[in-house]
């Protein structure tokens, strides 16, 4: 599989449950995909009128391929970039609850021991006000084309397989 096909069954896939955007431009840096998902569930008495309480939760894809080899150091340019840009990239307001963050990197090959003890390693979870303000985790997950192997760190572990399209 090539990365448009790739990318295309991505999309299909996120399409009916994310909102998706294509080659979409976020705080200086482009990816191929971009989608959001959010959830607001509310507890109300009698009426709608009296809400109780109200919590959002947010699933984000943020999906790139790379042609060339992954630089040794690049979890920690993901780590940063999203610390630094927190609020502009979550919805986050007073009935937040909580955010997961897919990162999705495809390459044709080229993946050493070191980026795949880099990704098996990378950790970014961060509540928000000790958590009265929710919290959120983030998946890292790294595909070889070439081999359809898929590598994540261990939030990703579980869910990351969803992200690997066989045929």
């Amino acid at each position: 599989m090539n990365s448009l096909e790739y990318k295309s069954k991505l999309k299909d896939s996120l399409e009916a449950y994310f909102d998706v955007s294509l080659d979409k431009e976020l705080i200086n840096n482009k990816f191929d995909i971009y989608a959001n998902f959010n959830s607001r569930n509310a507890k109300y008495m009698l009426s709608k009128k009296a809400e109780i309480y109200a919590y959002k939760s947010n699933e984000y894809v943020f999906y790139k391929n790379i042609n060339q080899s992954i630089h040794k150091g690049f979890s920690r340019e993901i780590k940063e970039y999203i610390l630094n840009n927190t609020n502009e990239l979550l919805q986050l307001d007073k009935e937040h609850m909580s955010s997961i963050i897919n990162v999705i990197f495809t390459i044709s090959g080229g993946l050493t021991e070191e980026i795949i003890k880099e990704t098996k390693s990378f950790k970014l979870f961060k509540n928000f006000n000790f958590g009265f303000n929710g919290w959120m985790n983030t998946r890292l997950i790294v595909i070889d084309l070439n081999t359809n192997e898929i590598y994540t760190n261990k939030f990703g572990k579980k869910d990351g397989k969803k992200f690997l399209f066989n045929n």
